[in-house]
């Protein structure tokens, strides 16, 4: 999930993502993504969890200046 993060929140790009996570290139981040949007999908628990994580990015977001 945190590439899916990386990717949005923080600006960087499927590649610099996988450099940053030791994963591979962008396309390991990309097959990851696809995986985490599945799970998205079908799992409430994964969803819960992405929904925390989105609230309190957002919040740090509005409070940063």
């Amino acid at each position: 999930m945190a590439s899916k993060f990386l990717c949005e929140h923080g600006g960087y790009t499927q590649r610099e993502v996988g450099e940053i996570l030791k994963i591979g290139n962008g396309a390991s981040v990309s097959k990851q993504l696809q995986k985490i949007s599945g799970l998205l999908a079908t799992d409430r628990e994964v969803q819960k969890l992405y929904n925390v994580i989105e609230r309190q990015l957002k919040l740090k977001e509005r409070a940063d200046p």
